[in-house]
Order: C-alpha cells, then sequence, then structure tokens
C-alpha cells in the first residue's frame, strides 16, 4: 500500500502563501538547500514562471519574505513592480524564473549573467 508523506502547513502558508482553499498536491522545492546569492521576495506570494515573461505558464508560488536562490539572470519582459521596473529576470536554482521587480533584496554575493 502506498503512503505519500504529508506537510502540514500553516494557516498562513495554506491560505495566504499558496492561496489554497482546500486539500490539494503541493510539490515542495527545498529552496533554502545550497549555497550562493539570494533574494528576498519583498511581496508575494510571486509566481514562478517557466520563462523570463508573464506569458510563460506559472510553476509554482514564493512566498512574502521568502529567501530564493538566485542563480543567474536574464533579459526578459519589463515588468513593473513594488521594487522597481525592470527587464531582468532572475533564473532560480530549479531552472525557473521570477521577475526581479518584485526581489526586495538580494545577499550572499552578485547574481551573475546566464
Amino acid at each position: 500500500m502506498l503512503n505519500p508523506a504529508g506537510i502540514d502547513l500553516a494557516d498562513g502558508t495554506f491560505w495566504d502563501g499558496l492561496n489554497l482553499t482546500t486539500n490539494a498536491w503541493v510539490d515542495v522545492a527545498y529552496l533554502w538547500t545550497g549555497g550562493g546569492p539570494r533574494g528576498v521576495v519583498g511581496d508575494g506570494p510571486l509566481n514562478i514562471r517557466t520563462g523570463a515573461s508573464t506569458s510563460y505558464p506559472i510553476r509554482g508560488l514564493a512566498a512574502r519574505f521568502a529567501n530564493v536562490p538566485l542563480q543567474c539572470y536574464v533579459t526578459g519582459q519589463s515588468v513593473a513592480g513594488p521594487y522597481r521596473t525592470t527587464t531582468r529576470w532572475n533564473r532560480l536554482a530549479t531552472g525557473q524564473y521570477v521577475s526581479h521587480a518584485y526581489i526586495s533584496s538580494v545577499y550572499g554575493g552578485s547574481v551573475p549573467a546566464c
């Protein structure tokens, strides 16, 4: 018999961070592992996309104040966010992208171009 493991999410994560209203399957990537530069999500939940544009599919969400590993950056669609208007998109360690317009700060080193 299969017994999938469960993760108990706090109410704020369940409702506010993931926008869930009922039980659901959630794919989890442990983004806090590893080293290198990190970006702080200043406003969220932030859509994680498969490419550097809002026309790419959403593959997940990063919660407000999450520290996400920034592998490198590319130039993509211009986005006006709470911190800046920019064409910079950060590639995460998972190979997906977030707009730099929603990253409040970066620490742990500089982010290179891809």
